[in-house]
């Protein structure tokens, strides 16, 4: 049996984190956690790293941006996936996800299957290093 892979997922709209967290259900290894709000999830990765997270970027009390650099240049906390998803549709929203350290990104709308596909390629990454 293969172990257990926390995932947090922080998204505001109670809407599309139910959807988010049924689409990575189809991966039977990992344990979903939803926050609506970029400082409580912050908090919570410092009591309990988890596996991967994933992110919108406009979230109460911390901007995705601005958490994602907070975990991303921290020594440790910098190991932990991280994709940002969003609807801003600027032209340079997914290089400036990167440059503040996003592993990858994905806009929005996204097709459940994926979302999936990124999570597994994340998860390889990760087990292959």
């Amino acid at each position: 049996m293969s172990e257990t892979i926390q995932v947090y997922v922080v998204e505001d709209s109670p809407t599309q984190a139910l959807g988010v967290k049924r689409a990575l259900l189809q991966l039977p290894q990992l344990e979903v956690t939803l926050f609506h709000d970029g400082l409580e999830a912050y908090r919570a990765v410092q009591r309990n790293q988890p596996g991967l997270l994933l992110m919108d970027l406009i979230l109460p009390s911390l901007h995705g941006l601005a958490l994602c650099r907070l975990l991303k240049f921290h020594l440790d906390y910098k190991h932990i996936p991280l994709l940002i998803f969003s609807s801003i549709t600027e032209s340079d929203i997914a290089e400036q996800a990167r440059r503040a350290g996003a592993d990858d990104f994905l806009a929005k709308p996204f097709d459940p299957a994926e979302l999936v596909e990124r999570v597994r390629a994340l998860l390889a990454k990760v087990t292959a290093s």
